[in-house]
């Protein structure tokens, strides 16, 4: 009910897996996303200096 009084018919539509829209995002949950990437990159980052220093020492 809440959806619908906030947004009418369009809050009823079933979105799985779909994201929001950085407009329709507070600030928390931006900040949330914003942290989501950022711990991705940093795990990316060290698998590749892993594998890096890895590489260097079967030489």
């Amino acid at each position: 009910m809440r959806k619908y009084n906030e947004k009418g018919i369009e809050g009823l539509v079933d979105k799985p897996g779909k994201r929001k829209a950085e407009s329709e995002m507070t600030e928390a949950e931006k900040l949330r996303a914003e942290n989501r990437i950022l711990e991705a990159r940093n795990r990316r980052l060290k698998t590749e200096n892993a594998v890096l220093k890895n590489s260097r020492n079967s030489k």
